[in-house]
């Protein structure tokens, strides 16, 4: 795999955390296949399509002062397979307001859809505060 490659899909992560930031749910969604699924940090259940993602988003209470106000990435770890591509790393995000991280490891698998790269499948889940995380920046490229 060229390192232009790699780096075109985590171009496509790294949007994607930027929508988020903004509140852009509509960017966001233009980045997923319209048949991903979720495992979500605030949902139990698996999340099937768009639809079901949006129900989520929708059901969730009002985040006032807690709306995403920063998410920063660690180094990936990202490996192409054909058009799919597996990607591993670790983000920390901060509430508005707040000078609290929240510290997520997540894999994600990606689909090259007509030369661009849509998200299938995501999966989250919170590690903890930073001194459990340790040096979150580099862990997912070892």
């Amino acid at each position: 795999m060229s390192a232009d490659e790699r780096h075109a899909v985590w171009s496509r992560v790294r949007e994607m955390y930027r929508l988020a930031e903004r509140g852009d749910s509509e960017g966001v969604d233009r980045l997923l296949a319209p048949d991903a699924t979720f495992w979500d940090t605030d949902a139990v259940a698996l999340i099937e399509g768009l639809d079901a993602l949006r129900d989520v988003r929708r059901d969730r209470p009002d985040p006032g002062d807690d709306a995403v106000f920063e998410i920063e990435t660690g180094e990936p770890r990202v490996d192409l397979l054909g058009d799919l591509a597996l990607i591993r790393h670790v983000f920390r995000v901060r509430a508005g307001g707040s000078s609290h991280w929240r510290f997520v490891r997540n894999t994600s698998v990606w689909r090259r859809d007509v030369g661009e790269w849509r998200l299938l499948h995501n999966h989250e889940d919170v590690l903890g505060d930073a001194a459990a995380v340790g040096d979150w920046a580099t862990d997912a490229g070892a």
